[in-house]
């Protein structure tokens, strides 16, 4: 009879360990460390486990060995929930990232205008790419099994992501064609446009002074009205860019020659037209045979035309310079061409002519008129075969000429 108390003690330990060695061999206790949980995971734990009036502080190993029966019984919820906190820890720490990439960048800033200066913004396709990446990461999140807990935080981010993108996209188009505009309505080009083109200056200036007290990328979206602003601004931008690509064809259409330089070195003619550095600049890309031209003394006039080989060859009708860049330029084309047939023909009445006093293109079309006319005559003379013993000899002088 005493003995019948130890059995059931015994059987009663044995029962007690066995269940112990179940829950260790098969891994339970490891879904129990909590190294992912909260108090919100923990608190469903110690509910599964029925353990009360007690602080995750407080908690031993002994009182999960008091539990282990509980932790069998309930060894797949317990399995959820320690997977649910893996992947909500995941998603946390994503979401950590996000805040510290909102607190830690930056726009990068330089100035730039040459009227007014106004902070631009560099760098831009790095910052893109992070929006980018961002974006793409928060949508991976959402495909997460755990993801339901963060759905407002998400929405929040999502809206904030899709926004910023947008914006930029716009600030970056809106900035680059005001780099572009600004130079040329700063000229004053295109008055008609003007007024347009100065509000829009202002509200770009308002913005980037706005970025530059504030250049957290993110603060961007938090621009009052920043949306429709920069909306109007690209749509206002095309039609000042729509304008002016019109002015620069009817230039093109008076002056064909204008054909042959891109819009920016037009638009530097057109602005400055009375400038001789800028005139010597552009005029080699408009008349193939010109490589500077001579101005008189207070620089109104174009007195001569010089090769890239240092001709120089005086126009019979000096040129001079006006603010419509395209009637001068077409009296320089149409003295050019009087100036060289006068030379031709008087290259071509002198037979004992001086070939210093002619440029080489004069020359050389003249002793292509002489030709033909000798060879017509020596045909109608049938003494061909004499001039062609003349050039012979002719040719032979030439070549046997000491150059060295």
């Amino acid at each position: 009879v005493m003995d019948r108390p130890k059995d059931g003690m015994a059987i009663a330990l044995n029962e007690r360990l066995e269940l112990f060695r179940r829950v260790a061999s098969t891994g339970l206790l490891k879904f129990c460390r909590g190294d992912a949980f909260t108090d919100d995971h923990w608190r469903e734990m110690l509910q599964m486990l029925e353990i009360r009036g007690l602080s995750t502080r407080e908690l031993t190993f002994q009182h999960f060995l008091d539990k282990a029966d509980l932790i069998e019984v309930n060894a797949k919820a317990i399995k959820t929930l320690s997977s649910r906190a893996q992947g909500e820890t995941t998603i946390r720490e994503a979401f950590e990232e996000l805040r510290a990439w909102k607190m830690k960048t930056e726009f990068q800033l330089t100035e730039g205008g040459e009227t007014a200066k106004c902070p631009l913004i560099k760098d831009w396709k790095e910052v893109m790419t992070q929006v980018g990446d961002n974006q793409s990461l928060l949508g991976s999140l959402k495909d997460s099994p755990f993801f339901r807990p963060f759905e407002d935080e998400a929405a929040i981010w999502e809206t904030k992501l899709n926004d910023l993108d947008e914006y930029m996209r716009n600030l970056n188009m809106v900035q680059r064609k005001w780099v572009y505009l600004e130079p040329i309505f700063g000229r004053g080009a295109l008055p008609y446009e003007q007024d347009r083109f100065m509000a829009i200056d202002r509200q770009f200036k308002d913005i980037m002074g706005t970025v530059k007290v504030n250049p957290q990328v993110t603060a961007l979206t938090d621009v009052p009205g920043i949306r429709n602003t920069l909306v109007n601004l690209v749509a206002d931008l095309d039609r000042c860019q729509k304008a002016l690509s019109d002015y620069l064809e009817e230039k093109r259409s008076l002056f064909p020659r204008f054909y042959f330089i891109g819009d920016e070195d037009l638009l530097e003619i057109l602005g400055q037209a009375k400038r001789p550095a800028v005139i010597q600049q552009h005029l080699r890309k408009l008349f193939q045979g010109i490589q500077t031209v001579e101005f008189n003394a207070d620089d109104t006039q174009i007195m001569a035309m010089k090769s890239s080989a240092g001709e120089v060859v005086l126009l019979q009708q000096p040129v001079t310079i006006s603010d419509n860049v395209e009637d001068w330029l077409s009296d320089l084309s149409k003295s050019m061409t009087e100036t060289l047939a006068a030379q031709l023909a008087a290259c071509v009445r002198d037979d004992s002519f001086n070939p210093a006093a002619y440029p080489s293109q004069v020359l050389c079309l003249a002793e292509l008129v002489r030709f033909t006319s000798r060879a017509e005559a020596s045909i109608q003379k049938g003494s061909l075969a004499s001039y062609k013993k003349t050039l012979q000899q002719t040719l032979n002088e030439f070549t046997s000429l000491d150059t060295s």
